[in-house]
């Protein structure tokens, strides 16, 4: 990892943290999820954000760790909300599954909190670049 460097009127940031001290946009994904993106299986995910977090049109690293080396860049092609548990058989599918059934039995284990019915952001996107570091 590279050694940190102080921008001024900002955080400590990398060497690779573009002029201005703004890091790139990331999407956080669980290794296997990953995987399935970068086999092209996997074309939208659901987040629990608080507020819209991707705008169409840009690019994010996605990585399996926060600071940790980006796998793929994606581009975001669409964002909406709805309720997580009202997932179709197709985005079901665009998520890397088999069913609906199976999504909501992955995402209801990473978010064991989540309450029936809450709304999400739905982002779905297209592959840009594999490896990208």
């Amino acid at each position: 990892m590279l050694p940190k460097q102080k921008v001024a009127g900002s955080n400590p940031v990398s060497r690779s943290t573009p002029i201005g001290g703004f890091a790139p946009a990331i999407l956080l994904f669980k290794p296997h999820n990953l995987e399935k993106i970068l086999r092209g299986e996997k074309t939208q995910t659901r987040r629990t954000w608080m507020r819209r977090r991707a705008n169409p049109g840009s690019v994010h690293a996605c990585v399996s760790r926060l600071f940790g080396p980006a796998r793929a860049r994606v581009r975001i092609t669409r964002v909406w909300q709805e309720p997580w548990d009202a997932i179709s058989e197709g985005d079901a599918r665009a998520e890397g599954f088999e069913s609906s059934e199976e999504f909501l039995a992955s995402f209801r284990a990473i978010n064991p909190d989540v309450a029936p019915g809450r709304q999400v952001f739905v982002v779905e996107f297209v592959l840009v670049e594999r490896g990208a570091s």
